[in-house]
């Protein structure tokens, strides 16, 4: 792009040229690299009248995420098309929204097929109207949607959520939302449908961790995200999480109850036992076993013993602990 070129006479050249696809999207990306959002969303909501059997698309940068058997419609009317292919390149568009931490491009580009075409027919009917694809967000790294719920930029997670396709980092923006005990995530993250099936829900899977670039991410994502909210006090996002499904008796050392035990939060143990908790934290289900728990290494009764919580030890006895069990380590 000519170094002359400013934002006032891109928009003004967009006002008397037609945009073409083919010649000008160039100037699509380097708008969203320079912050020219008001060029970026002069060109998104550019609309140009196809013919019949013309190709929808002029490019051949079909994303690869559309799957090698997409066919380039053709038809039999005439069709009012975007202008400019909102996944072109594989998704160089929000790529390059999100390096330049450019967020109200990001939000252009997520919302681009809501953008309802105003082109005035000139030509006979019939014709169809396409509007913009979603867009494609599977390239989007962890460690970025991580950093977005740190920063609390809500509106982003929620859009990546609701609006785009392929998002691949829900369980992500749940495990950083709790750390962060942000209830307005972590709720947003639950109503569209967090898998609490998955592999790396509870435990981030670190195997693939060529795009984590920071200690702090990596830390905190390997703790359930119930154990964290237990571990620290954080009632109402225990309610919360609780309220959607995620596993009472999660078993590993970070066991929610164990933790909530730990730090000597009586309100929060009491809620999960309220829930049916395994009140050993490693057991069966309390009914099934007697409540009976080996007291060895992180469970919630010797996990109290250690820090003298007089009080949560009788709770747990309350709900049938065994102090006995196994080897007397609780005493």
């Amino acid at each position: 792009m000519p170094k002359v070129l400013s934002e006032n006479t891109a928009l003004t050249l967009l006002g008397k040229i037609e945009f073409k696809e083919d010649k000008d999207s160039e100037l699509f990306f380097y708008s969203i690299k320079n912050e020219w959002n008001e060029v970026v969303l002069k060109i998104l909501n550019t609309f140009t009248v196809k013919g019949p059997n013309q190709e929808l698309f002029d490019n051949p940068n079909i994303s690869e995420h559309e799957g090698s058997d997409t066919e380039i419609a053709k038809h039999n009317a005439s069709t009012v098309a975007p202008g400019v292919y909102i996944n072109k390149l594989n998704g160089k568009s929000i790529e390059l929204g999100l390096e330049q931490n450019n967020i109200g491009v990001i939000k252009l580009s997520i919302k681009a097929h809501k953008i309802t075409p105003s082109y005035k027919m000139t030509i006979p009917e019939p014709y169809k109207i396409t509007t913009h694809k979603h867009v494609d967000l599977s390239n989007v790294p962890r460690y970025l949607v991580a950093l977005f719920v740190d920063k609390g930029q809500t509106e982003i997670v929620k859009l990546f959520l609701s609006e785009g396709e392929n998002f691949r980092h829900p369980n992500i923006v749940l495990i950083r939302g709790a750390a962060k005990n942000n209830l307005k995530v972590v709720r947003t993250d639950l109503d569209y449908g967090v898998d609490f099936d998955s592999d790396d829900l509870n435990r981030y899977d670190l195997e693939y961790n060529d795009d984590i670039n920071s200690d702090d991410v990596v830390e905190e994502s390997i703790y359930d995200s119930l154990s964290l909210a237990s571990g620290n006090g954080r009632l109402e996002l225990v309610k919360l999480l609780l309220e959607y499904g995620t596993d009472i008796d999660f078993q590993n050392k970070e066991n929610p109850l164990a933790e909530a035990s730990k730090n000597g939060y009586l309100d929060i143990v009491k809620f999960p036992l309220d829930y049916g908790a395994d009140p050993g934290g490693f057991g069966e289900n309390p009914l099934k076993s007697g409540a009976r728990v080996s007291c060895y290494d992180g469970s919630p009764l010797k996990r109290t013993s250690q820090i003298g919580e007089s009080n949560i030890e009788r709770l747990l006895l309350e709900y049938g602990d065994d102090v006995h069990y196994e080897n007397d380590l609780s005493l």
